[in-house]
C-alpha cells in the first residue's frame, strides 16, 4: 500500500514495492513554513496589542513567541510589576489560540534594552518585535529611547510597529 498526503487528503494506491512508505505531496509554491522564534518586547497593554496586531497573522503554531518585560529598578515598585505582567497577559490571551507563548518579566537591574538584545542573543530569536510611539505634542522624539538602542546595537532583523499615543 502507497500512501501519500496533498492538501486535498491522504490518499491510499496499492504498490507491492512501496511497503507501507508514506509520502507527503507537497504542492508546487506551497513549501512549508520553517520555525521561527520571535522576542516580543513590550511595556505595556497598549504596546502589547499592536504588537500582536502585527503577528497575528505572521505565526504559526510551529513558532515560538517570547513575550518579554524588562524593568529597569531590581525593586519595581508593585504598579509597574503589575502593568509589566498585564504586558505579557495580553501577548499570552492574545497569541497563545495560534502559537507557542512564553513570558518572562526581568527585574535584573539592566535597562530595558539589555534585557532584550541579550535574551534575543541566548535564545538565538529570529526576529525582535517592539513598538514605537508616535510622538506626542509634548514629545517629539520619533521614537523612544529602548527602542533606539536596540535598533542600533541588534544583528537580528527587527519589526518597529508603531502604537498610539495615550495620554
Amino acid at each position: 500500500m502507497f500512501s501519500f498526503e496533498s492538501d486535498r487528503g491522504l490518499f491510499h494506491a496499492p504498490d507491492s514495492e512501496s511497503r507501507g512508505l508514506s509520502v507527503r505531496v507537497i504542492p508546487y509554491g506551497r513549501v512549508p513554513a520553517a520555525m521561527t522564534t520571535f522576542v516580543v518586547a513590550t511595556d505595556s497593554v497598549h504596546t502589547s496589542a499592536a504588537l500582536c496586531d502585527y503577528l497575528f497573522d505572521r505565526v504559526d503554531d510551529g513558532d515560538t513567541v517570547y513575550a518579554i518585560n524588562s524593568l529597569h529598578d531590581s525593586d519595581a515598585d508593585p504598579e509597574a510589576i503589575r502593568d509589566g505582567k498585564d504586558a505579557l497577559n495580553a501577548v499570552a490571551s492574545r497569541l497563545a489560540a495560534v502559537t507557542t507563548v512564553e513570558t518572562e518579566q526581568f527585574t535584573r537591574g539592566n535597562v530595558p534594552a539589555e534585557d532584550i538584545l541579550s535574551f534575543s542573543e541566548e535564545i538565538d530569536a529570529d526576529e525582535i518585535v517592539i513598538g514605537v510611539r508616535k510622538p506626542s505634542a509634548t514629545n517629539k522624539a520619533a521614537i523612544g529611547s529602548v527602542t533606539e538602542q536596540v535598533l542600533l546595537h541588534s544583528d537580528r532583523p527587527m519589526a518597529v510597529i508603531p502604537r498610539e499615543t495615550h495620554r
